[in-house]
């Protein structure tokens, strides 16, 4: 019979991965997707000027790299394919500084100062999934997938006391399931942030 301690474990797997999943494709956003499939995402949202990928008719890349619709300084290829920023919007967070200026200083456009962008929402990642912290540690919690038994028990402990290295959560999540390449595009931060996140959760719901 599964401990009340396991399910807890079960429920930090599963708001973990979901976690993370959430995080690679927010750092991913920049470098990823066909453009086949971003085409159509444009044509489904082209209202959406917050993120800015907006491309009315099928133009071509060159087409679209000497397009600057907005007159921030990117074109809009640039904010279509690379920064995934509005092209009708010079300031696509409304911060203050345009999307420009944010690119040549390292910053990310679309992510408000002050912000912190890498923190991952959980309450509404658990409604899109309709799965709260006591439906996870419930027995009817469905949790295909999720293997406790290929953990050491002494590396567990440590990841439920909140006690374990970055390189040991990345370890976890890679023995679960999770592509070494999506962990390893994480920085230490980003791993630590939702760790945190995931074990706070896990310790309101005791």
């Amino acid at each position: 019979m599964i401990t009340r301690e396991q399910w807890h474990g079960i429920a930090f797997v599963i708001l973990l991965l979901a976690g993370i999943i959430v995080i690679r494709f927010k750092l991913a956003a920049n470098i990823e997707g066909p453009i086949d499939q971003i085409i159509a995402a444009n044509e489904k949202n082209k209202n959406n000027a917050l993120f800015g990928t907006q491309v009315e008719t099928l133009l071509s890349e060159s087409e679209l790299r000497a397009r600057d619709t907005d007159k921030d300084g990117l074109n809009d290829y640039e904010e279509s394919y690379i920064y995934k920023t509005s092209i009708y919007l010079p300031d696509t967070d409304s911060d203050g500084a345009g999307d420009k200026e944010e690119v040549s200083a390292g910053q990310d456009p679309r992510c408000a100062k002050g912000e912190d962008c890498k923190l991952v929402n959980l309450e509404v990642l658990q409604q899109e999934k309709s799965l709260s912290i006591m439906d996870a540690l419930s027995p009817e919690a469905q949790v295909a997938g999720v293997d406790l038994s290929s953990i050491p028990p002494e590396q567990f402990e440590l990841i439920l006391k909140g006690q374990a290295s970055a390189e040991q959560i990345r370890g976890f999540l890679i023995l679960n399931g999770l592509e070494e390449s999506v962990v390893d595009s994480m920085d230490e931060e980003a791993v630590n942030l939702l760790y945190r996140s995931v074990l706070d959760k896990i310790n309101k719901g005791k």
